[in-house]
């Protein structure tokens, strides 16, 4: 069964909390993520934010990008997983939770994240498997 450290990133992006939406942005444009983790100034993850809450705030809110930090839009508390739950134990919570990107933990830190695209590269790879076996 595949786990959660299967999927992952192992590398967590991150935006301090009191920097502007524009900024956040910009680096997920740049380095080509979806999210965020917001980290405190003692650097301790506190929410993430993804291209969607931006989206929202920015386009629905009216929230200028300039000089709206990026804590009045996070989405918080932080969700997490261990990283030896099964996938489909995963997968489960973030459709229930209606969430798109999922932290995962070990030993009580921090140590990867997983979004809804990763779990679909993950399901090509298997269907391709299956398609050779068939």
């Amino acid at each position: 069964m595949l786990k959660a450290r299967d999927v992952m990133v192992p590398e967590l992006r991150v935006v301090k909390d009191n920097e502007f939406l524009e900024v956040a942005a910009r680096r997920m444009l740049f380095e080509g993520v979806g999210s965020l983790v917001v980290v405190s100034s003692s650097e301790e993850p506190i929410g993430i934010i993804t291209k969607s809450d931006i989206i929202r705030a920015v386009v629905i809110e009216k929230m200028n990008p300039a000089e709206t930090p990026v804590r009045e839009v996070m989405s918080k508390p932080l969700k997490f997983v261990d990283a030896n739950e099964d996938l489909d134990v995963v997968i489960n919570m973030m459709i229930e939770q209606n969430i798109s990107h999922i932290l995962v933990k070990e030993d009580g830190k921090f140590v990867g994240i997983i979004s809804g695209l990763d779990i679909m590269y993950v399901t090509n790879t298997l269907i391709d498997i299956i398609r050779e076996k068939l």
